[in-house]
């Protein structure tokens, strides 16, 4: 009876790892459902708990499982049928795997099959033309400048008051969705892998078991909203990283918040409508020479011209 739950354990995670199931489905019962039902009481749960508990899973599970293997190979000395013994530690080892993919896929992971975020929305691609990008750099250009003096003075956040920050403007973002339930924010964890994150350059990750949001405790000052905020998109069920980029970019009342996003926002219009001379990479022109004295310079004036 053992052996075969374990079998039917990983028949049914490889069906559900190699079968995409209907999106349509997906949004309406889980995604819509019960993810929201599950998100924020799990998140709060972890919240209170002051270490990252996605390292006690990956610690517990490797541990585990070494062990597991340990105790058997040691044990094969002594014994006949090697083959049968070596073939149940496999099964084994497939079906610890194959637990841990079914809580990811029932705790997150199916938020990845739900319906993009596109078809949710009133988007038109036909509405994203050159000159809808260029009006909007060109608003962005003129926010960035205005909010210049109020965003320097106010300084930085620390991690562990990013969150409080931008919590209202998470409110406000899932409102602006149409999303019909408020998604519990994490608060900002390090995690024992943080050695792993500053290596290979991540800044944050979203733990898909028990739904923490866990940050590089290296990440510089003007990274840590725009990762939080990308982090929590995560919480609030959009998986999909180009979808939790779009709803990371809210607006939020703090002259600093807003002055990241528009730089952030910037970009991609700049790179669809302009190209780059020798003037952005080389000597300052007497233009933007000009523009960067005084003491509210307006840097970002010029990209009008482009």
């Amino acid at each position: 009876m053992r052996r075969a739950f374990k079998i039917g354990l990983v028949l049914v995670a490889a069906v559900l790892a190699a079968t995409p199931l209907p999106r349509g489905r997906v949004e309406a019962i889980y995604s819509r459902g019960l993810y929201p039902a599950l998100q924020p009481w799990l998140t709060a749960v972890s919240n209170v708990v002051p270490v990252a508990l996605f390292d006690v899973v990956v610690v517990s599970v490797t541990a585990g499982v070494l062990l597991l293997w340990t105790m058997r190979l040691r044990g094969l000395r002594h014994r006949n049928g090697k083959v049968a013994a070596v073939g149940g530690l496999a099964l084994d080892t497939a079906a610890i795997a194959a637990a841990l993919y079914l809580w990811f896929l029932a705790a997150w992971g199916l938020n990845y099959q739900r319906q993009p975020l596109r078809e949710q929305l009133d988007f038109n691609e036909q509405r994203v033309t050159r000159d809808a990008l260029y009006s909007f750099a060109t608003r962005n250009i003129d926010s960035l400048n205005a909010l210049y003096r109020d965003a320097h003075a106010a300084g930085w956040p620390e991690l562990a008051d990013t969150g409080r920050v931008l919590q209202p403007a998470f409110v406000v973002a899932q409102h602006d969705l149409a999303m019909t339930w408020t998604a519990e924010p994490g608060l900002p964890k390090r995690t024992l892998f943080n050695f792993y994150f500053t290596r290979v350059a991540i800044e944050g990750l979203t733990d898909p078991f028990f739904l923490e949001t866990l940050a590089n405790q290296s990440m510089l000052p003007f990274e840590r909203a725009s990762t939080v905020a990308h982090e929590w998109s995560h919480l609030a069920g959009y998986a999909d990283e180009s979808e939790a980029i779009v709803i990371e970019r809210f607006r939020d009342s703090q002259a600093l918040l807003e002055h990241g996003e528009h730089v952030a926002a910037l970009t991609e219009p700049i790179i669809a409508t302009a190209s780059v001379t020798g003037e952005l990479l080389g000597e300052l022109s007497p233009k933007l020479r000009a523009k960067m004295t005084g003491d509210n310079p307006q840097l970002f004036w010029l990209y009008k011209s482009m």
